[in-house]
């Protein structure tokens, strides 16, 4: 007994560590392309919602223009539907002048 309890053992304890540089890698990897997919996904998204609200509003103006002109061109020719009557009117005082 005595002998058991005065020895002395000696363990090497060898444990290697094992190098995570590879799985990192590949963790970033990943990640940096599920990034970029997400990116360009939004990027798709903004585009899209941008069209569908670009689009009726070019719509809008397109008819506003429109209306303008038609309400340039009636203002138009009531202009000059009123000038047609006062020439008509001035002739009819020259000639009844000319009478007399």
């Amino acid at each position: 007994m005595k002998q058991s309890y005065s020895g002395s053992a000696c363990v090497d304890v060898s444990c290697s560590v094992p190098d995570l540089a590879p799985a990192l890698r590949d963790i970033q990897i990943e990640s940096e392309g599920i990034a970029a997919k997400n990116l360009q996904e939004i990027d798709e998204w903004y585009k899209t919602r941008f069209l569908d609200f670009n689009q009726p509003s070019t719509k809008h103006t397109e008819n506003l223009r429109r209306f303008r002109e038609e309400i340039g061109n009636c203002k138009r020719s009531e202009k000059t539907q009123t000038l047609q009557e006062e020439l008509k009117a001035m002739k009819e005082k020259i000639a009844l002048h000319l009478c007399d």
